[in-house]
């Protein structure tokens, strides 16, 4: 189906048919992937079934959602390189022909949500009110200029007040529930990765040879970050993945670590997806360590990159 298949599309299943068209040829991204891409054009979220079901052919015949197809539009555009300009433009020809659509079946036309650009004016989306929601909890000072504010949004989409701050103080899952290494995926060698971050050592070395690098790339959908110490110069070098739930952990309660091991069994680490099964996001940083006898003294030797996640 070619870029004209919306043009020709008069039917439910002929949008649904080109919609289709479009995931496929953006090589079929999964929730995690194609909701991060999406989130750089606009706030809208979708449920990791709803994506699932695109395919499914009981739904053959039924309208898309606008707030779904807005993000699938967005997160595919914005993977094949798409300016902010041309995402904007074409999410809104997307929602043009959903709109002619839901008209001819002679659907109730709702009111239009904010761009996938940068929504904008006084509606809010279901993401910005529960961040309005959040901060009358978290920010004390700002609660009386708030207060009328949060009345009116939770009334507008339905929440109450306990739920949201339920949602907002939820604790991410616990560490245990993984293995060291998680999913250990083995990065794909013939495919390209991206050195997210780096850092020579070790500390105190005045001319540091070694470099661990902090890696990713994406594999069967999914993005994986790994750890490779460059240019080792010990079998006894040790090299090691931390992945936690919190961007900049607090105490090694948060963080796990996959390793260490010695480079004599590899230079780099198994590989963690960025995203667990349940939408969660991880951050990570790379470590590795010389041997004992080349630590400056008063020094054990590790140096470790920043901590970051691949779509930032």
């Amino acid at each position: 189906m070619s870029e004209d298949a919306l043009e020709s599309a008069t039917s439910a299943r002929s949008f649904r048919e080109a919609l289709i068209d479009l995931y496929t040829r953006s090589g079929s991204p999964s929730h995690p992937v194609l909701s991060a891409s999406a989130r750089q054009y606009t706030d809208l979220r979708i449920a990791k079934s709803t994506l699932y079901d695109l395919r499914n052919r009981t739904y053959a015949d039924a309208l898309p959602k606008l707030d779904f197809v807005t993000v699938v539009v967005a997160g595919c555009l914005a993977l094949g390189g798409a300016s902010a300009s041309e995402v904007e433009a074409e999410t809104a020809r997307w929602e043009q022909h959903w709109r002619r659509i839901l008209s001819d079946q002679n659907e109730p036309v709702p009111l239009r949500r904010p761009s996938a650009h940068a929504p904008s004016g006084p509606a809010l989306s279901d993401a910005s009110a529960r961040a309005l929601l959040k901060a009358l909890v978290t920010e004390p000072r700002r609660r009386v200029r708030l207060a009328v504010a949060v009345v009116a949004v939770a009334a507008a989409i339905g929440l109450t007040l306990g739920i949201t701050v339920a949602n907002a103080a939820g604790e991410p899952p616990a560490l245990t529930a993984f293995a060291p290494c998680a999913e250990g995926v083995v990065a794909d060698p013939g495919a390209a990765y991206t050195v997210l971050l780096f850092e020579p050592g070790p500390p105190g070395n005045p001319y540091p040879v070694r470099q661990v690098e902090l890696r990713t790339q994406v594999s069967r959908g999914q993005w994986i970050v790994w750890s490779h110490l460059d240019r080792p110069t010990s079998q006894l070098d040790k090299v090691w993945l931390e992945w936690s739930y919190h961007q900049r952990p607090g105490d090694p309660s948060q963080v796990r670590r996959c390793g260490p091991q010695l480079v004599s069994r590899g230079a780099q680490t198994p590989g963690v997806m960025a995203w667990d099964g349940e939408d969660n996001k991880r951050w990570f940083r790379a470590c590795a360590q010389p041997p004992e006898a080349e630590w400056t003294p008063g020094r054990d030797g590790i140096f470790c990159t920043s901590w970051t996640r691949p779509d930032i």
